[in-house]
């Protein structure tokens, strides 16, 4: 086959072509498409394209938000290693040495609320006791 032979009806070479170049495109379309969908563990909706074209809500219509004074709902699964972690810290607090590094109790850390948004925890409670000499990564 040679690039000259392309204009010659009789081989089909030249369809071939315009048909893989066309399933390329629609192949990358549907690639970027779910990528699009798919991202990074979160579930967008499928119909994302056609996010421009839906109507902005004025801004003097909210939907009503319910919300809970008072009472708040927190999830716990200690897991044994994190009571196991937990315990070891609580019993360096009584009794310290001089064998460990660094030692955090109870360690926080709170984003604050903006625009109405409640306040975000980066850490919750984290407890852990490193001993010297030992390479923590997190």
């Amino acid at each position: 086959m040679r690039w000259g032979d392309l204009s010659d009806s009789t081989n089909g070479m030249k369809e071939v072509l315009i048909i893989m170049f066309v399933e390329w495109l629609l192949v990358l379309f549907f690639a970027y498409y779910v990528d699009q969908v798919l991202s990074t563990g979160s579930w967008k909706s499928p119909l994302l394209f056609l996010k421009g074209f839906q109507k902005n809500p004025s801004s003097s219509f909210r939907k009503p938000s319910i919300q809970r004074q008072g009472s708040k709902v927190f999830v716990t699964t200690e897991k044994p290693d994190i009571h196991q972690e937990t315990e070891k810290v609580e019993q360096l607090l009584l009794e310290p040495t001089m064998n460990h590094a660094i030692v955090c109790d109870k360690l926080r850390k709170v984003y604050p609320g903006r625009d109405g948004n409640p306040e975000k925890f980066a850490v919750r409670e984290l407890s852990l006791a490193l001993p010297q000499g030992e390479c923590f990564g997190m």
